[in-house]
């Protein structure tokens, strides 16, 4: 029991010494404030004051209520007319428990009633008060006291007096309640003025809207807009203090945004149907956290429909206005865009052949094209941005759609072929909604896996091999300019193993070869080139060299070569697509000159692995296909 005596008195006393400090500080303020000298150190220590007085009210004498001004009360409020000054005093005045309203309510006041007109009222003391005034306006009456503005210090004003405006609304009453900073109470003269409000926008009401093209920047002010009565769509409005935008859907996702180093205020962006005073909202946003000018800024994506007409409301955040600049951006998306993951394309009669592809943006599409066989591999095709018809390149059997909007897509995948449905496939993504024009000029008549020059003495070996021939009649291999050798095609659809080999040519000297392809119908083109030295002897090796494997694609064994030009430690590893060894053929030391090493993956999947070659310090890599 004694212990919490104790406790309670320790309580008692700390409680005692804290209020004694606060005290102490409250006069050491109040006394600084008689002699502050500028605004900004009124401003400062009246801060600090109000801190305090949350927990030391300021004492506040109350008078007899006979001793009271004849407007001490609410009910009482003494009657204005516009443009008047009245003197009035809050001496002998008792505090009125009115609430906050644009500064604190502490000191003793009095009450006046004036009726609103339309303008822009004001209320003030300024420079005519022997006290630190105070002013606050409400309306709806003294049971309600809805707070409409008020003021401490008007930096304006001479001294510690205030003064506070108002945009009124004709026949409404305003009761105002002049009062005092802290306890302050003294005389004082209140002038009522009232000027013309300010011209609103041109399109400060949804009747009014401004007529928005797509895409289109327009930029504005929005000060002295006045409150639109809509419901809120979106965001936190607080006062629907706002210019409004119209404009006729086009079908597309577009963004609405005041993202823009031109717009000065926290904005908010709200978008309706329907006809003025009787909007359907459609959505809305406040503010935008990847906007690099200003995160309160707004930006809104939505599905404008085609032919629908959209009401847009730009406002500020509790009330704010100023200069905006707004962007109506298409990001050419349609709507409920419903084209085809896949697009089978029949081909009918003689190449070229063109359709007009149609795709939605990001949505990844694969074209593809049949009747073919395997060996029918689409070879050369292009892809024009729209669909609208070129006479000098797209025939006339497709492509002539000019009312899409024109997308150029990329190619994500090679062609793939489809054995079930006789056909090859390739897959297309475009940014946008849209449409292009799809031409395969040719199918490929061969189809090459590799193509390698190997030197000997005095000697180049040619080998190449084929994944699928089509109408192939024969290869030419060229040097110079210049047919230098002729070997048949089998024109196998599963492809075929080719050797040529020339001698009697110079040792140390290149050689560069082109071979070509010659289809029955006599169409001859370039495949691949190659190029190789001839060396006297495997001593003569001039460079170091990894040839690539022959055959490739091999089943079950291919013959690696390699040059090495001096005596090194070699090291030849194969791995798989993964980076994981899974043989080494060579780790030893070896001569001078060119090497051929065998290797059998007899015991291996079908796939893609890489052989590598480390001699002394030159390292080289290929690829090689096990086909089984």
């Amino acid at each position: 029991m004694k212990k919490l005596i104790a406790f309670c008195l320790c309580l008692t006393l700390f409680a005692v010494s804290a209020f004694a400090g606060v005290s102490a500080d409250i006069a050491r303020l109040e006394a600084e404030l008689t002699v502050a000298t500028t605004p900004a150190q009124v401003k400062m220590i009246k801060a600090e004051l109000d801190g305090l007085y949350l927990i030391e009210p300021p004492a506040i004498r109350q008078s007899a209520l006979d001793d009271a001004p004849a407007n001490d009360l609410c009910e009482n409020a003494i009657a204005v007319a516009i443009g008047s000054t009245i003197a009035g005093s809050t001496l002998e005045a008792t505090a009125d428990n009115a609430g906050y309203c644009g500064t604190s309510n502490t000191a003793p006041g009095v009450w006046y009633s004036v009726i609103g007109n339309g303008g822009i009222m004001t209320a003030s003391t300024c420079n005519d008060a022997d006290y630190d005034t105070k002013i606050s306006v409400y309306t709806d009456g003294c049971g309600t006291l809805t707070c409409v503005a008020g003021n401490d210090d008007d930096p304006n004003c001479s001294g510690c007096t205030s003064s506070a405006s108002w945009p009124s609304n004709s026949d409404f009453e305003y009761l105002v309640l002049v009062h005092g900073y802290s306890s302050n109470v003294g005389n004082f003269n209140l002038t009522i003025s009232s000027e013309d409000p300010p011209e609103p926008p041109a399109n400060d009401n949804c009747e009014d809207a401004i007529a928005l093209e797509i895409p289109s920047i327009t930029q504005g002010n929005s000060d002295n807009a006045t409150a639109d009565d809509v419901e809120q769509c979106g965001g936190y409005m607080t006062d629907m203090l706002g210019v409004w935008f119209t404009f006729v859907g086009n079908g597309h996702e577009l963004v609405l945004t005041t993202c823009d180093a031109g717009t000065s205020y926290d904005t908010q962006i709200q978008v309706y149907t329907g006809e003025c005073g009787e909007l359907v909202c459609v959505g809305g946003d406040d503010d935008d956290p990847d906007c690099s000018y200003n995160s309160l800024l707004t930006t809104l994506t939505f599905c404008a429909e085609s032919g629908v007409v959209y009401h847009v409301i730009l406002n500020g955040y509790s009330g704010a206005t100023g200069d905006y600049i707004l962007h109506v951006e298409d990001t050419g998306n349609s709507c409920n865009c419903i084209a085809p993951d896949e697009l089978p394309l029949t081909i009918y009669g003689d190449l070229p052949f063109c359709s007009c592809v149609y795709v939605c943006g990001d949505q990844p599409m694969t074209i593809c094209l049949g009747p073919l066989g395997q060996h029918e591999r689409p070879d050369q095709f292009s892809i024009t941005s729209g669909c609208a018809l070129d006479p000098y390149r797209v025939p006339e059997s497709g492509c002539d759609d000019d009312a899409c909007t024109p997308v150029t897509p990329d190619p994500i995948s090679d062609w793939i072929y489809d054995a079930d449905n006789s056909r090859w496939c390739m897959a297309f993504v475009s940014a946008n909604d849209g449409c292009f024009c799809f031409c395969l000029d040719r199918v490929l008549p061969v189809e090459l896996n590799s193509f390698a020059a190997i030197a000997g003495d005095r000697t180049v070996t040619l080998n190449w091999t084929t994944a699928s021939e089509t109408d192939n009649d024969y290869f030419d291999i060229v040097r110079e300019g210049a047919v230098i050798g002729r070997v048949n095609a089998s024109n196998e659809a599963t492809g075929s193993s080719y050797s040529w080999s020339e001698n009697n040519l110079v040792n140390g000297q290149e050689y560069s070869y082109t071979l070509y392809a010659v289809s029955l119908s006599g169409l001859s083109e370039a495949i691949a080139t190659a190029s190789a030295t001839p060396a006297y002897s495997q001593a003569a090796v001039a460079d170091y060299a990894l040839h690539q494997n022959f055959p490739n694609p091999f089943n079950p064994e291919t013959s690696i070569s390699f040059d090495l030009p001096e005596s090194e430690l070699v090291k030849l590893t194969v791995s798989n697509a993964l980076g994981q060894t899974v043989a080494t053929l060579v780790n030893s030391s070896m001569n001078a000159g060119n090497h051929t090493v065998t290797f059998e993956a007899g015991d291996m999947p079908s796939g893609l692995y890489f052989y590598r070659l480390e001699a002394g310090d030159f390292s080289a890599v290929r690829k090689m296909i096990l086909m089984k």
